[in-house]
C-alpha cells in the first residue's frame, strides 16, 4: 500500500551572492517539483538555513559559531543522500580551529585550516556519506556578472587568497566524474522571473532527475488503494499550511495511516 514520502534536500552555497538563485529554488521551483510528484506521493523540501538556525543567546561568540555549525552538519546528515550546491565565485567564512567537530575527510587540494564552512559542507554532502549521494552542484558561470556595476561585483567575487580557493574548489568537482555539476550563467544585472525562467528551468529538471529513483509508481493499485491515495494527498495539502488545533491534526492524520475508515 503506497504511503506518502517527505524528502529533504540540503542546499549548500555562500549566503552573499546566492540569494537569487535560493530564492528561486524555494518560491518558483520546489511548487514545481511538488506539484510533478504528487502522483507519486511525495513530497520535497529545499532546505535553506539563511534565516532559521537560531542560537542561544546565552553562548559566547564561539559557542554560537559551533552550533550554527552544528545545525548545518546535522541537516545534511538528515537530508543525506540528497544535496545541492550552488557555487559561485565566493568562498566564504574559514572558521578558526575548534569550530567544526567531527570533520569530514578532507579530498579537497586545500589545507584543513583553509576549509571554509561552505566546504566543509560540501565534503559532508558529497563525499561523507555512507550510500549512494544523489546531489548535483550548480556552477555560475563568470559570463553572469558582465553587466554588474564595479560597485557590485565585490559580492559575487571576492579576491586574494579566496578567490584562488574557489577556483580550487571549483575545479575540483567539474572534473570529478562521479560529481553531478550543470554550469549555468544568469544575468544578474537583471533579476526578475522572466530573466531566471531558464535558470529555473533547469533546476527543476535537476531536481526531478535526482528524484527519478523514487518515483516508481505500480501500475496495479486498485480502487481502494487509488481512493486511499487522494485522501492521503488531501491531508498533506492541508498539513502544509495547518496550524493550530494539533491534536484534531494528530488523530486526523492517524486514522488515514492506520485505515480506520474514510474521512468525509
Amino acid at each position: 500500500m503506497r504511503q506518502w514520502k517527505h524528502i529533504s534536500i540540503f542546499v549548500s552555497s555562500t549566503f552573499k551572492d546566492m540569494d537569487v538563485e535560493r530564492d528561486a529554488l524555494r518560491t518558483l521551483v520546489e511548487p514545481k517539483v511538488n506539484k510533478y510528484l504528487e502522483k507519486y506521493m511525495l513530497s520535497v523540501e529545499f532546505i535553506d538555513l539563511r534565516h532559521s538556525v537560531k542560537t542561544d543567546k546565552d553562548f559566547n561568540e564561539t559557542e554560537r559559531e559551533r552550533q550554527i555549525c552544528s545545525v548545518c552538519f546535522r541537516e545534511i546528515d538528515r537530508s543525506s543522500p540528497y544535496f545541492i550546491g550552488l557555487l559561485g565565485h565566493r568562498y566564504g567564512w574559514i572558521p578558526p580551529e575548534g569550530i567544526i567537530e567531527n570533520q569530514s575527510v578532507n579530498v579537497f587540494p586545500i589545507a584543513d585550516r583553509l576549509l571554509s564552512v561552505t566546504a566543509h559542507e560540501y565534503l559532508r554532502g558529497l563525499f561523507a556519506g555512507q550510500q549512494s549521494v544523489r546531489g548535483c552542484v550548480f556552477v555560475r558561470n563568470e559570463s553572469s556578472y558582465r553587466n554588474l556595476k564595479s560597485e557590485s561585483l565585490s559580492d559575487f567575487v571576492e579576491d586574494g587568497i579566496k578567490r584562488l580557493l574557489v577556483v580550487d574548489i571549483r575545479e575540483y568537482l567539474l572534473k570529478n566524474k562521479d560529481i553531478y555539476t550543470i554550469d549555468y550563467s544568469i544575468d544578474l544585472s537583471n533579476v526578475s522571473s522572466s530573466a531566471i525562467a531558464e535558470w529555473v528551468g533547469i533546476a527543476y529538471d535537476s531536481g526531478l532527475k535526482l528524484l527519478e529513483p523514487e518515483c516508481r509508481v505500480s501500475d496495479n493499485e486498485d480502487e481502494l488503494s487509488e481512493f486511499l491515495y487522494h485522501q492521503e494527498r488531501y491531508v498533506q495539502n492541508k498539513v502544509k499550511k495547518f496550524k493550530g488545533r494539533n491534536n484534531e491534526l494528530e488523530d486526523f492524520t492517524e486514522k488515514i495511516e492506520n485505515r480506520n475508515g474514510c474521512i468525509l
